[in-house]
């Protein structure tokens, strides 16, 4: 669900961890945000 909300990860890192979103700012950390309560609010499987 970051990759969706974020992009690829950070270089060198195998993906995304909740403390690299913070590392990334108030900007990334929002999306994040958004992204989890819009799956949380759907009646969708998240990639299904």
């Amino acid at each position: 669900m970051f990759k969706a909300a974020l992009g690829e990860p950070p270089a060198g890192q195998p993906g995304w961890r909740v403390s690299l979103v913070v590392e990334q700012g108030q900007d990334a950390l929002r999306k994040a945000v958004t992204a989890w309560n819009d799956a949380a609010a759907s009646d969708k499987r998240a990639g299904g």
